[in-house]
């Protein structure tokens, strides 16, 4: 995935075949940052960098940890503040723009974090077990958990946000309305 912020690009990429053991690695990478709670088995791993305008690299950095998998897509991260917050597993990493140095890293789900968004200086997380709020910290502000995953069978769109109201639909198609202020079911 391709973005442009202020005058530099962002280039986030999975990489599955960096191995931070290996000398032997395509890519190097100045820093590797894994979860505190890293499993023996890494199910998500992101490359990220940053290039200035003329294409030079600035700083080229992975992200992983364990839990499910997290795809590169629109909602996988957010940009506020001059930080990149970004889904990897079951965790949330925030970098420094342009220079990606970690900020902060929290496990927001026990499976997999699918979708970010901003939302009042704040993080709403899709997760597939949790929906979540956390600060702009990466502190937990308050989580719900359904009855099943966060998730359906067909792979319909099963979290949107509107008048500060979340949707979330789980495996058995419940919908569940919840204030995104409180996280309070509604319904």
């Amino acid at each position: 995935m391709h973005l442009t912020y202020s005058d530099f690009e962002i280039d986030i990429y999975d990489d599955m075949n960096y191995n931070p053991a290996s000398a032997d690695n395509v890519v190097k990478y100045d820093h590797y940052y894994a979860s505190n709670n890293l499993q023996r088995f890494i199910l998500t791993q992101h490359g990220i960098k940053t290039t200035d305008v003329d294409g030079e690299l600035i700083k080229q950095v992975c992200i992983a940890a364990s839990g499910g998998k997290t795809g590169i897509h629109e909602h996988c991260c957010v940009i506020l503040d001059n930080a990149l917050t970004i889904c990897c597993a079951d965790s949330v990493f925030s970098l420094t723009l342009p220079d990606l140095t970690l900020r902060w890293q929290t496990k927001v789900d026990p499976a997999t974090c699918f979708e970010i968004f901003s939302y009042k200086n704040n993080f709403l997380i899709h997760g597939e077990l949790e929906i979540s709020r956390i600060d702009s910290e990466g502190r937990i502000v308050w989580q719900f958990s359904g009855n099943d995953i966060f998730t359906t069978p067909t792979g319909r769109d099963t979290f949107t946000i509107k008048d500060n109201v979340i949707y979330a639909t789980n495996w058995d198609e419940q919908t569940f309305e919840i204030d995104a202020d409180t996280g309070y079911v509604l319904n």
